[in-house]
This record gives C-alpha cells, structure tokens and sequence, in this order.
C-alpha cells in the first residue's frame, strides 16, 4: 500500500491593511462545551520538525494553572489547536522565570532529564504526596518568599489540531501544489489530500480538506467561522462516498461563565446525530466493503496487465481451468464474444470449482452485450464473497 501524503495549496483571500482573522483572535481559545478551539496567526509559528517529548517530575510551586494559550514544547505548526475541554483541567504553564527542571524522580535529589523554559505548557499527569518548600527571591521586590508545593509528574503537552508546515510562511524548503489537479499528475499514492485556507479576512476565515484514494475523490469538508455578538460560529459542509450535509457550532470565549457554557453546550448537543447502534454496525459494514472495492479494483487492474503482457492462449484447452485461463486473455484484450464461450465452457466442465471472479467477469460481458444473465451472475459472484459484484447489482439491478 502506498503511503499517505499531504499536500498543502495556498491561495487565501486576505484583507490588505487592516488585521487578519488569525491576527485579530491570535491565540484566543473558545469552547462549545465539550472541546476547544485555539487560533494562532501565520507568522507566529516557529515550526519544529522534533517530536521529542518531556516527561518526568516536577516541583508545582512553580506551575501555573493554564488556559490553554501557552507555547508548546514541539511546535507541529498548527494554525489552530484542538482539544476535549476536560484536559484543560490538567494543563499548565511553566511560570518559574528561569525554567523548570524535569527530573526522572520526586525528590530535589532526582536526575535532571530536561529543563522547560518559562511559559512552556505541560500536563499533569499525577500528583505525589512529597511535599517541598522552597525559599526563593521576589525579583521584583528582593524579598525573600517562600514557597510549598508538591512533586507533581508531568510531560510536554503535545494537542491536535490542522497544521500549515507547508506554509512558505514558515520553511522554504518545503514544496506544495498551487494547483488541485496536480495531485492527479504528481502523486500515485493512497489517500492523497490537500489543505487550503480559503479566506483569512477581519471578518471571516475558511479553510478546506479534500482527500482521495486510488480511485477517486473520497473526502471533501470546508470549515467556515464568522464571529457574532461575542460568539463564534462554525459551519461545517462535508461530502464523501455515502452522504453530504452540513453542521454548525456555536462556540464562546474559554473565561465565559460556566451556566453560559452548558447553556452553549446544549444548544450544540441539539444539532448532533445520534446514531444507534444497528446504524453503527451499518455504516461500519458500508466502509469496509467500500474498502474491500477498492482492493478488488486494484487486484483487477494487476490481473490484467498480466493476461494482456505476460500470459499466453493455451492452444488446446483441456479442462475448466485452461478455458478459464483463455477467456481471462481474451476478456483483457477486448475480445469479449470469444471470451464468454471460453468462460461458459468452464463452468460446464467444473460448475463447483467456478470462483466468484469467472461469475462477475461473465456478468460484466453479459452486460456490455446486452446478453440476459448479467444481474444472475453478478448475484452468484457476490455470493460468492466478491464485494464489487455487490455494487453491480445495487447500480445495475433492480
């Protein structure tokens, strides 16, 4: 299976002497009562290609409880992060001015295995008991404090969210498309896809996704967000192999009050579908055969290649499998009225040992001759276990 890969197209709209959407809610952070949402400006993001993590403990006098908007320790180069609003409860900001040691133990005495640097964000991951009282300097006043806190263990906090590391704004090297249907041209690969802001104005920002497989278009979603009266709205217009439709979401700063933020939060719920489980198992059914499709299509186009470039007629044909064989090549070398006499002859010999494949290639013939019996052997194909005979019958049979 080839690899995954993201292609960046960059044609925003943007507004020309006044602030730009990202500028204007640079590192705002909103809720819709379950996740958040956080935005940052282009330029702002220094991006880093580590993936390096801290973990260890750390001493929490010197951690301060965080709304989200801190630097992260790996910049993935995110133009907006995301994350379930419950893990804002464990999010903190390093606030000792001249950094933070991570020690792989809770004691003063524990090996240093990195130190964060002031305003770094960090997540608790739990708490101890060892307690620690530090006598420090008030470097504003010069008075001495002191300051108790426990041993806490933590790591790097590292969200989610659409990244712009193809963006020129942050590395030359990088390449992108400036056009759509250079995937179709540049890349073989499964599940191709690219991501594009739309528009970045003082008003509005969108941005789109579009991904495709071998054999075409499978995802497409654009995200619009338009700030009213304080609130964000988010629209959200998606198309794939089954349904389309659109979605919208309400979102309010993070420091809103909390009877204002379920308020929020119930308003959302009311737009989101609830599937039960029959639908679940249904939709489930309906990718996997949408996968085992493809892989059947791609196993087809090999095939043939091998019956056109690599297999040879076999001059006198003995039994079901040498007329199989014969009517394989003739099939892929569009000799279709010959093809199906070797196919029937086949199955006359050996109608037990006849495979889903001989069915489906005999109904496609039936088919493109206008010869009755396609559907009869499409459903004896899909019977049989061939998913793309299944989508025959659904497009072809009533």
């Amino acid at each position: 299976m080839k690899t995954l890969r993201l292609l960046l197209l960059f044609v925003p709209l943007v507004s020309f002497g006044q602030e730009t959407f990202l500028e204007k809610y640079d590192n705002t952070v909103w809720t819709d009562g379950l996740s958040t949402i956080r935005f940052r400006k282009l330029s702002s993001i220094k991006y880093s290609e580590s993936t390096k993590q801290i973990k260890g403990y750390v001493f929490d006098g010197f951690l301060k409880k965080s709304n989200g908007n801190g630097n992260l320790y790996n910049d993935k180069g995110y133009f907006i992060i995301q994350d379930k609003i419950e893990n804002l409860k464990n999010i903190y900001d390093i606030n000792a001015k001249s950094g933070l040691n991570v020690r792989e133990s809770p004691s003063a005495s524990g090996k240093i295995v990195d130190k964060l640097n002031y305003g770094i964000v960090v997540k608790v991951l739990s708490k101890t008991n060892n307690k620690l009282t530090i006598n420090d300097i008030n470097k504003e006043t010069g008075q001495s404090i002191e300051i108790e806190g426990k041993w806490v263990e933590i790591e790097t906090y590292s969200p989610t969210g659409h990244r712009q590391e193809l963006f020129p704004d942050n590395n030359y090297s990088w390449s992108f498309t400036n056009k759509v249907n250079e995937m179709n041209s540049n890349l073989e690969c499964h599940m191709c896809g690219y991501k594009a802001i739309k528009e970045n104005s003082f008003a509005n920002f969108s941005f789109i996704k579009e991904e495709k497989g071998d054999y075409g278009p499978t995802k497409y979603v654009s995200n619009y967000f338009s700030i009213n009266n304080s609130k964000m709205i988010e629209v959200e217009n998606y198309k794939n192999y089954t349904d389309e439709g659109s979605s919208e979401t309400i979102w309010v700063p993070i420091n809103s009050d909390s009877i204002y933020i379920e308020e929020i939060k119930g308003k959302n719920n009311k737009v989101l579908k609830v599937y039960t489980q029959t639908e679940l198992d249904s939709i489930a059914e309906m990718h996997y055969e949408i996968n085992q499709i493809m892989m059947e299509e791609n196993d087809f186009e090999e095939l043939g290649s091998y019956f056109i470039y690599e297999a040879n007629i076999i001059e006198n044909p003995k039994n079901a499998v040498d007329f199989n064989h014969n009517g394989m090549i003739k099939f892929f070398s569009n000799e279709k009225s010959t093809a199906i006499v070797d196919f029937n002859k086949s199955i006359e010999l050996n109608p037990d040992s006849a495979n889903s494949l001989i069915y489906f290639v005999r109904g496609l013939i039936k088919n493109d001759l206008n010869i009755k019996g396609a559907c009869d052997d499409w459903l004896k194909a899909a019977d049989l276990g061939f998913y793309s005979a299944k989508k025959m019958v659904r497009e072809n049979c009533n």
